[in-house]
């Protein structure tokens, strides 16, 4: 890895003095190389942007410095290169593959299988990072070569691959697909303050035997509540046939399984994993108004034909409009908003005042107490118009208040998704100020 890594930077720090580039660490902001208001990475001896030289030191501090991978120049020069692409891409294992494995220049101890139905979750991407964000080479016979210098971390994936790890920390790192005998009842889907919770129909299973129960004769399907805390991975079952309810302990292997079939039920029904939709919950749980609703498809093929500031009140607040032809339907939409709420109307009911509004009002919601998932078919339009709203509060105030969950990824990919994360922890909002200058004001205490 490092021999690529050399590579990259050499590339950056041979570019002439006075160019203007994007910074190599963020990709966001640009710098002009050469110049003495530039900042220097402390670990990769270039120029970087003042915004990024900043997160550097606040990193450096929490002892977690962004990996170099992450950076943009890297993630740019590797991009379809990574283990990560070839784990994740169906098309690049056929059948399956069954091959060796070499990292740091050391066979590993197991060998590497993987098929069309393999996965890897998030978890397990973020755990074995060094080893999946590094290029790989497929040799001559057949094996293949990752360049990642850390020989424990590679140990200790291929074994995880193999199965020689518990079975929940398989499930949370590599997805299992469902029991045939285990069925989602998408209906009974839920979120309340002790987790998300879901309705399990058991089929197949000899009743007599499992439960030491005589209910055959009910002809009644055993069924399942179960209960999945995300944030602690903890898992909690309970069983009824017909009127009869108890207690049930999974086993470690059935945990395992029952989660991936919620998993599955969860990216199905509302288009996000347990551990998103749980967050959503908790970032909304002191208004109580969070509205889970099931996924739809998002809007794809549209043409926004018109961007206008139409008002602006003497306290600093703009009403932007955005004019949407949707292709596929050959609907218009006008999406319009300011910094608090938006609304996606059948009409322009702001510059038209004989339009009633009730009447054209397609859907309306406060952006305190929706995520951008919540949001259904309309969230590429919405996500557009806060990124307008951005814009046009900046260009006109100096600043905007955006709450956390709405702030675009860009705009503070400098700090990285993890710090980020932990300074919002307790925030209310975000005030964005010129320069992606970010003060994160906390949440009031009653």
């Amino acid at each position: 890895m490092q021999k690529y890594l050399k590579e990259i930077f050499g590339d950056v720090k041979s570019i002439g003095a006075g160019i203007s580039v994007p910074c190599p660490r963020c990709g966001k902001n640009h710098i002009t190389t050469g110049d003495a208001e530039n900042g220097i990475s402390r670990y990769a001896d270039v120029e970087i942007c003042k915004a990024c030289e900043q997160a550097e030191a606040m990193l450096d501090l929490e002892k977690k410095p962004l990996r170099l991978t992450r950076w943009e120049c890297v993630r740019a020069a590797l991009r379809g290169r990574t283990f990560l692409d070839f784990l994740r891409n169906r098309a690049r294992v056929e059948e399956e593959l069954e091959c060796e494995l070499i990292i740091d220049n050391s066979d590993m101890p197991a060998t590497f299988y993987w098929d069309k139905e393999s996965r890897i979750t998030s978890y397990g991407a973020e755990y074995f990072a060094p080893i999946v964000e590094a290029p790989y080479e497929v040799l001559e016979n057949g094996n293949m070569e990752i360049f990642c210098d850390d020989y424990e971390l590679g140990k200790e994936f291929v074994m995880a691959v193999a199965g020689y790890i518990g079975q929940s920390e398989y499930s949370r790192m590599f997805e299992v697909p469902p029991m045939d005998n285990i069925r989602i009842e998408n209906a009974s889907f839920r979120l309340d303050d002790s987790g998300v919770s879901c309705g399990i129909k058991l089929k197949g299973v000899d009743v007599n035997e499992r439960f030491s129960l005589t209910v055959s004769r009910w002809n009644a399907p055993v069924r399942f509540t179960a209960v999945c805390q995300p944030e602690s991975g903890g898992m909690k079952c309970r069983y009824s046939v017909g009127q009869m309810e108890a207690d049930y302990p999974a086993t470690e292997e059935e945990t395992g399984r029952i989660r991936a079939a919620m998993e599955a039920a969860c990216i199905r029904e509302y288009g996000c994993t347990l551990g998103e939709l749980w967050n959503s919950f908790v970032d909304a749980a002191e208004t109580g108004l969070l509205v889970i609703t099931k996924a739809e498809e998002p809007i794809k093929n549209y043409e926004i034909t018109e961007y206008v500031c139409a008002a602006s009140t003497p306290g600093g607040t703009h009403v932007l409009i955005m004019r949407v032809l949707c292709k596929d339907t050959g609907e218009t939409v006008w999406v319009i908003g300011d910094d608090h709420h938006c609304a996606v109307a059948r009409e322009d009911f702001i510059r038209n005042q004989n339009i009633s509004y009730g009447s054209v009002l397609i859907r309306e919601l406060l952006y305190q107490n929706h995520t951008p998932k919540s949001t259904g078919k309309w969230r590429p339009l919405i996500e557009e118009l806060m990124n307008f709203t951005i814009t046009k509060y900046l260009e006109h105030n100096g600043l905007v208040r955006v709450y956390p969950w709405w702030l675009p990824e860009q705009v503070y990919a400098h700090l990285g998704k993890e710090l980020f994360s932990q300074m919002c922890r307790n925030c209310d909002h975000i005030i964005l100020r010129q320069n992606n200058m970010m003060e994160f004001v906390p949440k009031r205490k009653t």
